[in-house]
C-alpha cells in the first residue's frame, strides 16, 4: 500500500496497514506539519534496544515529522501493544534526549495508539499529542 502525499519528502508513503494510510493522510493535511516521511528499513534509521528477554534488537519507528515550528517528532503508530513496546518506547525516548542535546534541535517521541487516534478529529500534530497525553 502507498499513499501519494504532498508533504512527504518522497512522492509516496509506503504503508504497512490501513492505520498507517489514515495517519499519513492526517499528516498530509495537519496544519502544523512541515514535512514527514515513513521510516523504512532501507533508510537505515533504527535504534537498538533490549527486549523483555534481554536480547539486543533493532527498532524501526514508523514516522519522522518536522513541524512548522522546527521540532522533530518520531512517531510510532500502534494498533496492538505487545510485551516489548515499553522497552522500545524507553529506548527511543533516550535517543531523542541525546539527539536534542547533540543537535540543539528539539526531538520528541510519541506513540499514537490506534484507538485514541480514531476517537477524535485533529487539526494538527500538536493537538493530537496534547490529547494523547491527557488520555494516558
Amino acid at each position: 500500500m502507498v499513499y501519494p502525499a504532498n508533504r512527504c519528502v518522497f512522492n509516496y508513503v509506503p504503508c504497512d496497514n490501513d492505520f498507517e494510510v489514515d495517519f499519513s493522510k492526517f499528516l498530509d493535511r495537519a496544519e502544523d506539519v512541515e514535512a514527514f516521511s515513513k521510516i523504512v528499513p532501507k533508510m537505515g534509521f533504527f535504534v537498538e534496544y533490549r527486549d523483555s528477554q534481554g536480547n539486543l534488537r533493532l527498532y524501526y519507528p514508523d514516522f519522522i515529522i518536522l513541524t512548522k515550528d522546527g521540532e522533530h517528532l518520531i512517531l510510532e503508530t500502534k494498533g496492538r501493544v505487545d510485551v516489548d513496546v515499553e522497552y522500545k518506547d524507553k529506548r527511543i525516548k533516550l535517543w531523542c534526549e541525546d539527539a536534542t542535546r547533540l543537535t540543539n534541535s528539539k526531538w520528541i517521541f510519541k506513540r499514537v495508539d490506534q484507538e485514541y487516534f480514531e476517537k477524535y478529529r485533529f487539526k494538527g500534530i500538536k493537538e493530537l499529542i496534547s490529547t494523547l497525553e491527557n488520555n494516558r
